[in-house]
């Protein structure tokens, strides 16, 4: 599930990449992007809003959890017996105070990696000062970067993923504890590395056209 949930993820940026490749393209007023290319982002904005809202009056108005067995049974008991417990519906949620804690967290954390990737393209643009027909292929070669690299990563964590058994679940703790200190401990070491050995000034550096306007200068002469 959690790998046909990746795929829709990557699916959906590519809708976005796809009409944000249309619309620039139709707009044949300058090669930078400026306050006439604000329709395109605001028409972006409401395709993406509401395919997001359909999608989610699909999900919702199809999705039925069962009825039937309200008592779920709990296998990581203390005891030998085997313990009972109600089935939690989608309203008890709201009474529990954990509940808004750990959407609050969710949120945040989300709030912060969406304005990194929302923004991101303006810096690419603006403060590198790439011009708007390759700024589109820069953002998009990163991005298919990020999501090939994040996709193999965890393609090799799910095969090295030991067999969980609900009642010996120590294994499968350790695991998940080593994943989450050690990949995203490698990571900030690779940034580290990338950010010593990066020069912001080779940047998006044009190459000059020098020997088309030499020849033009022959001709004329």
């Amino acid at each position: 599930m959690n790998s046909f949930r990746y795929g829709f993820a990557v699916l959906a940026n590519l809708v976005v990449f796809v009409f944000m490749y249309v619309f620039l393209n139709r707009s044949d007023v300058n090669d930078e992007i400026g306050p006439l290319d604000l329709i395109h982002f605001r028409n972006m904005g409401f395709i993406v809003v509401g395919l997001g809202l359909f999608m989610d009056t699909v999900f919702y108005s199809t999705t039925r959890e069962p009825k039937d067995g309200r008592r779920l049974s709990r296998l990581n008991s203390i005891s030998s017996d085997t313990s009972h417990l109600a089935r939690m519906t989608w309203r008890d949620w709201f009474s529990q105070i954990p509940f808004y804690q750990v959407g609050l967290l969710y949120t945040f954390s989300r709030l912060f990696i969406n304005v990194s990737q929302v923004y991101f393209p303006f810096y690419i643009t603006l403060h590198l000062g790439l011009p708007k027909e390759s700024g589109a292929f820069v953002y998009g070669a990163m991005s298919l970067m990020d999501k090939l690299t994040n996709g193999i990563a965890y393609q090799v964590i799910e095969l090295l993923n030991p067999n969980c058994d609900p009642k010996t679940s120590d294994e499968c703790g350790n695991f998940y504890r080593n994943i989450m200190v050690f990949v995203p401990g490698a990571c900030v070491v690779l940034i580290v590395l990338v950010l010593l050995t990066f020069n912001a000034a080779q940047v998006g550096i044009r190459r000059r056209e020098a020997r088309s306007n030499d020849r033009q200068q022959l001709i004329t002469e």
